[in-house]
């Protein structure tokens, strides 16, 4: 990993910039190498295993230095100013380093590298502050930055590190053979170990940040080499095409109803946290005046797909199109044509995800208030004035839509909110140990969800009063779940564990029959449920994938919920994975208790529902 000269006397006599250069060249490689290794080591793993994490390792940390040793080379040979091009280079050196060990501590927190979706988060506006980060988490990395920073400068001019070196180590041509070798030898491990979807490589792979994968069906089919045949399930191919939806103009009949509507979302909230003692005055509503589900699957494991199912009644992969095409739901078609007035309210930002863009891309500059300052239940506090004043002086009907943040991390509540009083005081993403401190970290959940409670007491409060509730739907939901290590991950865009995925739904008010659905539902039905009781006489398929939870003849065959990289889908009883992300590392099928479900084991019915669905998937995309 060395480029220095050929024997030790040239070495003594390079300028001091040069062979700093080269011992930052040779620490950041040592350094990548143990953090890839680290991180895609496995408990217990076979000797095949090491081999193929060895290779990868080496292969991917050479192939992940080449650019800036290249820039090295020719920058050194030509800048007019050696000592600084010595120090800007050295940085680029440490900052990959720092890119490496932040993508290690993503990995043990959520289960996936900096990927789209982590760009998408950071240079989107308000994507970063939706982590919830505490203020001792920033200061946390301020020092361990500046201790490394301390450490990597002081290592590379003052430790002499190539002296230690045999000769055969420091050639370029050296190291050039061995990436050669390395990348061939993984390359064809991981190619084989495709070919025969052999999850014991697959999984370890997709722990190698930035792991470059070899396939090569074609030459080992050639070759005669006998392939199993293809698990159930795997990634879903998806068509081009434009978004077409709906697929019918939607048609409304004579003197509709036109009920107010109220619709409250809690991110982070999972169903079993409706429960009469965390959330006594919610469950009160929910029992004596609501439809309650039992079995309620958000439409994905984050906020964008989460929320976009709700408004939308599509499949997650939809976002990207709706994106595009600045397209609002047709739910604010039919109220925009109705007359109603609308507001919306967050205690996060509509910028992020871009829901600016989408679900309310339809809505005015004064139809959306954000406050995202503060703790998210002091936000929620504020918020819910806002809406209550609204709901009060706005003009009939009206759509009053507010997004709590009570339950998101870092889980902040008042101290009359504490219900649980052993949770761990600072929440700091840097030095929180997961494994120790989980139960104390889901105790601050629960007092966040207790402090969420009240704020929808008011609101159910305000609309009990006078009997509003009569000429008012609503509809309260979560945007996704929360895990806490039941299934080895904490938090949630990681993975679709029922933890991740399964989330409270309440309807009530106008046209609503109370009472308890136990069976599965979907965010995806929320709009065919609402729309008929708007004067919409369009059938659901015209519009969306979900059907209407108070027909008679509701009987939802499967679920859809999906993440940045892909869809999984939801049967009674089976979960097929089919995100391109959690596939690559052998991820397949699963029960509802997410244990691994051997492809013997599935249910001709749900291999059925399977086919249904792929066929399915593409409805609402108009082919090139």
């Amino acid at each position: 990993m060395s480029c220095m000269g050929s024997n030790r006397t040239d070495l003594i006599r390079m300028p001091i910039q040069t062979t700093v250069l080269h011992r930052a060249l040779l620490f950041s490689g040592i350094a990548i190498f143990t953090v890839l290794l680290l991180n895609g080591r496995l408990s217990p793993m076979s000797l095949y295993q090491w081999w193929f994490l060895l290779t990868a390792s080496l292969a991917t940390s050479l192939l992940l230095i080449a650019p800036v040793w290249k820039l090295e080379r020719i920058s050194t040979a030509v800048s007019p100013w050696p000592r600084l091009t010595g120090l800007v280079i050295s940085s680029l050196y440490f900052l990959l380093l720092v890119l490496l060990a932040a993508d290690y501590k993503l990995y043990s927190l959520y289960g996936f590298h900096i990927n789209g979706f982590v760009v998408n988060l950071v240079l989107t506006p308000g994507g970063i502050e939706s982590m919830g980060s505490s203020q001792s988490f920033y200061l946390t990395i301020a020092k361990v930055l500046l201790a490394a920073l301390v450490l990597f400068f002081s290592l590379i001019l003052f430790f002499p590190i190539e002296r230690l070196l045999p000769q055969t180590l420091r050639g370029v041509r050296f190291w050039a053979g061995v990436f050669m070798l390395t990348f061939l030898a993984q390359g064809a491990s991981y190619a084989l170990a495709a070919y025969r979807y052999d999850k014991s490589v697959l999984g370890i792979a997709d722990r190698v940040a930035f792991h470059v994968p070899v396939t090569a069906a074609g030459f080992l089919k050639k070759l005669g080499v006998e392939r199993p045949p293809k698990p159930v399930g795997g990634e879903i191919k998806l068509k081009s095409g434009t978004m077409h939806y709906p697929l019918a103009s939607i048609t409304i009949a004579d003197h509709a109803p036109k009920p107010n509507i109220v619709w409250l979302v809690a991110e982070s909230w999972r169903w079993d946290m409706l429960d009469p003692e965390i959330m006594p005055h919610t469950w009160k509503f929910a029992t004596e005046q609501g439809m309650r589900s039992l079995q309620h699957y958000s439409g994905g494991n984050g906020t964008r797909m989460g929320m976009f199912s709700q408004f939308y009644s599509l499949y997650g992969s939809y976002w990207f199109d709706a994106l595009r095409a600045r397209r609002q739901p047709v739910l604010f078609d039919v109220l925009d044509q109705q007359g109603y007035t609308k507001k919306g309210v967050t205690s996060a930002l509509f910028s992020y995800p871009e829901f600016d863009q989408t679900i309310f891309s339809g809505f005015k500059q004064n139809e959306l208030h954000s406050d995202d300052k503060g703790a998210g239940w002091e936000r929620d506090q504020r918020n819910v004035d806002v809406l209550l004043d609204y709901m009060q002086q706005a003009q009939e009907p009206y759509f009053a839509f507010m997004f709590f943040e009570s339950p998101h991390a870092n889980y902040h509540f008042p101290p009359d909110a504490v219900i649980r009083p052993d949770y761990l005081p600072d929440f700091d993403y840097a030095t929180m140990d997961l494994d120790k401190d989980i139960d104390r970290i889901k105790n601050r959940y629960i007092n966040a969800c207790h402090q969420l409670d009240k704020e929808f007491a008011r609101v159910l409060a305000f609309l009990q009063t006078n009997d509003r509730l009569a000429n008012t739907i609503v509809i309260i939901t979560g945007d996704h779940g929360e895990e806490f290590m039941e299934n080895g991950r904490w938090g949630h865009n990681s993975t679709f564990v029922q933890q991740q995925i399964r989330v409270p739904l309440i309807l009530a008010g106008a046209g609503i029959k109370p009472g308890v659905l136990d069976r599965m539902t979907s965010h995806d039905d929320l709009i065919p449920t609402l729309l008929p009781l708007l004067g919409v006489t369009n059938p659901a398929s015209d519009y969306g994938f979900g059907q209407n939870m108070q027909a008679q003849d509701f009987n939802r065959r499967y679920s859809v919920v999906s993440d940045w990289h892909g869809p999984a889908l939801i049967t009674p009883t089976a979960k097929f994975i089919l995100a391109k992300n959690l596939v690559s590392n052998g991820s397949s099928v699963t029960n509802l208790n997410d244990k691994p479900l051997a492809d013997d084991a599935v249910s001709s019915r749900d291999r059925k529902t399977l086919g249904l669905f792929m066929g399915d998937y593409s409805r609402y995309l108009q082919r090139y």
